[in-house]
């Protein structure tokens, strides 16, 4: 599915939940040829070292998701899994939803002094954001599928939005982020693997950065 609909059903799956309303600040979609998982423990610390999480539903919080195989193109934007971040701005308090194949489930509520990043503030996705297929085939148009014909290891695709924010009084835009990659960033590990990293405006559409990088994957 793409962004925009896990977005939506995503707010409507906590719409219950103590603490809201909830606004969406940022996603990760995970396209991935081989099975894999990703840990919730590495997602958590995306939003910074103080922060500190606590089940939604008072058991317990999974150690690792699953992430299903899936057999579309990388251009697609569209993805069988995605993790989506809401956030109560009164409160500083954020909410972590898994959402499988359309279906979306709440895993955590995670707060705590700092929580965000120290001196910084997220904000929610702006009105206008593009969807993830728009931005996917953007990528794949500029540099995307020249680089997968140069690695053909390919296996694994993160795109993620996130709404921008603050830090020492600067403001800095949100941007869809692209990792191509073989192997799932997400997953765990230190071992060092080829990438390529591609970002493209939230609300134009347009491409703004694409170079070869590296990420650390398990072995």
């Amino acid at each position: 599915m793409p962004f925009s609909r896990a977005a939506s059903a995503s707010v409507v799956s906590v719409s219950s939940v103590v603490g809201g309303s909830w606004t969406v600040v940022g996603a990760a979609g995970l396209v991935e040829r081989t099975p894999t998982t990703v840990s919730t423990a590495n997602v958590s610390a995306l939003l910074g070292a103080t922060c500190a999480a606590s089940p939604w539903n008072g058991t317990s919080i999974p150690a690792v998701l699953s992430v299903p195989t899936y057999s579309g193109g990388f251009d697609s934007g569209v993805a069988p899994f995605w993790l989506v971040f809401l956030a109560n701005a009164a409160t500083g308090t954020y909410v972590l939803v898994e959402v499988l194949n359309g279906t979306a489930a709440p895993l955590a509520k995670i707060g705590g002094t700092g929580c965000g990043g120290s001196g910084t503030s997220g904000r929610s996705l702006p009105s206008g954001t593009v969807d993830s297929p728009v931005a996917a085939r953007t990528v794949w148009a500029d540099a995307g599928n020249g680089w997968v014909d140069q690695d053909p290891g390919l296996t694994s695709l993160t795109m993620g939005a996130f709404g921008g924010g603050s830090y020492l009084g600067m403001s800095y835009p949100g941007v869809w982020g692209f990792v191509y990659s073989s192997c799932n960033p997400l997953g765990g590990g230190s071992t060092q693997q080829p990438a390529f990293v591609a970002a493209v405006n939230l609300t134009t559409g347009l491409l703004t950065a694409a170079f070869s990088y590296h990420v650390d994957c398990a072995t």
